[in-house]
């Protein structure tokens, strides 16, 4: 069996930290899913590490995220296709289930957990809510006027507030609380492509042309620290801002992005696309590299 490509993936804690990802495998179609359960080298690499699911879809699993909802015992995770496809997973079971968001949804790019509900959004400002009964309902923004660019959401984020942040193409911010969507001033035009924030409700957004947001809504302020980095992933994790771009990591100290050089070894990751935080681990998910951060330093795990 030959890895094609590591799509999307979430580390979920249940007593240890344990990143479930989707893969394409050169061998077959579509996603199939997998669980690291310790440190192997590959899904086809030492027994015990990996474990494959048994249910495969036939579409790419555009993103991943996990949730307990209140009042349930095992968690739940969800990937998501980008024309609205959905696989589901419950660990203890493990159960499985797959299905389909909305008739006629496309342009799907990420999911999130926001509050106590999943939440994925997309292109033309969507945003649909999973419920605790598994019951998805519309919370889309205002949809783009003939007049504007085409736009989109490619990220989410809970405010401890309550409220939530969406962020996505030319440089859109908006904040969901209790009376709907509001717009907030970004300062930027650039394509917006991940959003991080801490428990004190610091928020840091990354995008395209080395562009970062920070700060609060209505306080935002915009740092461009190399026009030539696309950054691609953002998390707060033990005290400190990560920032993966295409190819690289990064550390996001007093204005600066520094070079991450806690590595175990000589190799480094080709590949950085997504940042995937757990209970106790940092995951750094390329294409075709899974590096974990754990007790101060990166080591490949794929």
């Amino acid at each position: 069996m030959e890895v094609e490509a590591l799509l999307s993936g979430c580390v979920v804690s249940k007593g240890r930290d344990v990143g479930v990802y989707a893969v394409s495998l050169a061998e077959a179609a579509g996603t199939r899913f997998y669980a690291l359960i310790g440190n192997g080298a590959s899904p086809s690499g030492s027994p015990g590490d990996w474990a494959s699911y048994s249910l495969d879809v036939d579409w790419p699993a555009v993103g991943m995220a996990s949730l307990r909802y209140p009042g349930e015992a095992d968690l739940l995770v969800l990937a998501v296709g980008a024309a609205g496809e959905f696989w589901e997973l419950r660990p203890g079971g493990p159960s499985q289930e797959a299905g389909r968001i909305a008739p006629g949804l496309s342009g799907v790019t990420r999911v999130a957990a926001v509050g106590a509900e999943l939440w994925c959004c997309g292109m033309g400002r969507a945003v649909w809510a999973r419920d605790a009964a598994g019951t998805w309902r519309d919370l889309s923004a205002p949809a783009p006027s003939p007049e504007e660019a085409v736009v989109g959401f490619t990220a989410l984020a809970a405010l401890p507030d309550g409220s939530a942040l969406a962020a996505g193409w030319a440089g859109e911010l908006w904040l969901h609380g209790a009376h709907g969507w509001r717009r907030e001033v970004s300062g930027t035009r650039a394509n917006l492509n991940a959003a991080s924030v801490d428990e004190r409700g610091n928020v840091v957004v990354v995008g395209d042309g080395g562009v970062l947001v920070e700060g609060r809504p209505g306080q935002w302020r915009v740092s461009q620290v190399d026009a030539a980095l696309n950054l691609t992933g953002v998390s707060h994790f033990q005290g400190h801002v990560f920032v993966c771009s295409e190819f690289d990591l990064f550390l996001w100290q007093d204005g600066r992005l520094i070079p991450e050089e806690r590595f175990a070894g000589s190799d480094r990751p080709r590949s950085c696309l997504n940042l995937l935080p757990g209970g106790s681990t940092l995951a750094s998910q390329g294409e075709r590299d899974l590096f974990v951060f754990s007790e101060g330093r990166w080591s490949r795990v794929l």
